[in-house]
C-alpha cells in the first residue's frame, strides 16, 4: 500500500487522467493547484488497465484523510472528470471507486432501502449508465437494454452525461430490490462489450456502487 496521504491523493487524481495523452493546460493547472502533479514517466505507468489497481494501492492512505480532505478530493475528482467534456470509462471507474470508499455515507451502513421493485421504475437512471458504458455504440446499448428487460429504452446523448449525472443514477439504482441488481449488472457488462482493457476493472466498482454482493452472478 501507499503510506503517504499526499502521494495517495496525487495517484488517485492522476489515475483519472489518460496516461496515453498529454495533460491539457486546464488539467495541469488543477493538478498543480492540488500539489498533485506527477512526473510524466510516473503518469505513463498508470496505464488504463491499472487505474483501479492504483486506487486499491492508494486507498488505505486515502481512508485516513479527515472529512475535509476527503471532501476536497472528491470535489477535485468531479472537477477533473468534467474538464475534458466527456466521461470516459477510466474516469467512470476511478470516480465510482473513490466515491464509494470516501463519501460521507461510506463509513456508515450504506445499504440503500430497497424501494424499486420493478426495473421500469429506474428506466431513466439505467439509461444514463448504459449509455455511458456503451459509449455511443447503439447496438451495445440496445442489447444491454433488452437484457435489463427494457427493450424500448432510449439512450442518452453522450454529451449530456457527466460524473454528477452518473453518480446520481448509481444512487437511484442502489435502491433497487436486491434480486434485480444482478440483472442490472449483467446489462452493464453487456453495454461495455469488449471495450478493451478497463472492462473487467469497471465491473467491480459498479457492483460496489450498486451494493450488489458480487459480480459473479453477472457472469
Amino acid at each position: 500500500g501507499c503510506r503517504h496521504p499526499e502521494l495517495a491523493v496525487a495517484l488517485a487524481l492522476n489515475a483519472l487522467t489518460d496516461p496515453g495523452t498529454a495533460l491539457t493546460p486546464a488539467q495541469t493547472g488543477l493538478l498543480i493547484a492540488r500539489g498533485a502533479l506527477l512526473p510524466e514517466e510516473l503518469r505513463e505507468e498508470l496505464t488504463a488497465t491499472r487505474a483501479t489497481a492504483v486506487i486499491a494501492l492508494a486507498m488505505p492512505a486515502l481512508k485516513r484523510l479527515d472529512a475535509a480532505a476527503r471532501h476536497e478530493l472528491l470535489a477535485t475528482v468531479a472537477a477533473l472528470a468534467a474538464l475534458d467534456g466527456h466521461l470516459d470509462l477510466r474516469e467512470f471507474a476511478v470516480a465510482t471507486l473513490l466515491e464509494h470508499h470516501l463519501s460521507d455515507e461510506a463509513g456508515r451502513a450504506r445499504a440503500a432501502r430497497a424501494r424499486y421493485s420493478r426495473i421500469e421504475q429506474v428506466s431513466a437512471p439505467l439509461s444514463v449508465i448504459l449509455s455511458a458504458l456503451s459509449a455511443g455504440d447503439a447496438a451495445r446499448f440496445a442489447a444491454a437494454a433488452a437484457l435489463a428487460g427494457l427493450p424500448e429504452l432510449r439512450p442518452v446523448a453522450l454529451g449530456d452525461i457527466d460524473w454528477p449525472s452518473v453518480r446520481g443514477a448509481l444512487g437511484t439504482l442502489r435502491g433497487l430490490y436486491p434480486l434485480l441488481k444482478p440483472r442490472v449488472l449483467k446489462a452493464c457488462r453487456s453495454a461495455l462489450g469488449t471495450a478493451g482493457p478497463g472492462v473487467e476493472g469497471l465491473l467491480q466498482p459498479l457492483a460496489l456502487a450498486l451494493d450488489c454482493a458480487s459480480v459473479d452472478h453477472a457472469a
